[in-house]
């Protein structure tokens, strides 16, 4: 335990929280936000792709948003307010741009994949039990 503790594991495990739990967040709160629009979707019979688009662009710019917001938290407040307030949306908009620079084509692929087999998948089961 004392390793976690003030080890060089435990370093190593509360830099990656800090990048993931943002990213795990991020791409619930889309999912969370766009489910009714995927909903409709499969409702009326259309895919679900755009959805899946969305809900990725979505989930990159909440990532930047709530990174730069841990990080303002782990670090203190005192050089975020520094720059007269731009420091936090400057660094949002870095950190949402380098998401999609690093995993933009796949993500956004993955979603468009995931929510058009969500929305046939949720159209079998309303054909199934139309009440």
């Amino acid at each position: 335990m004392l390793l976690l503790a003030g080890g060089p594991l435990g370093a190593a495990l509360r830099r990656v929280a800090l990048v993931a739990v943002p990213a795990v967040a991020a791409t619930g709160l889309a999912a969370w936000l766009r489910w009714s629009a995927l909903e409709r979707r499969a409702r009326s019979g259309s895919g679900g792709w755009q959805t899946g688009i969305g809900m990725a662009a979505l989930s990159h710019a909440l990532f930047g948003l709530l990174l730069a917001l841990a990080l303002m938290l782990a670090t203190g407040p005192a050089y975020w307010i520094h720059g007269g307030g731009w420091n936090l949306p400057l660094q949002a908009l870095f950190f949402s741009l380098a998401s999609l620079g690093a995993v933009g084509i796949p993500s956004f692929l993955l979603a468009a994949w995931l929510a058009q087999d969500t929305a046939a998948r949720r159209r079998k089961e309303l054909a199934r039990d139309p009440a």
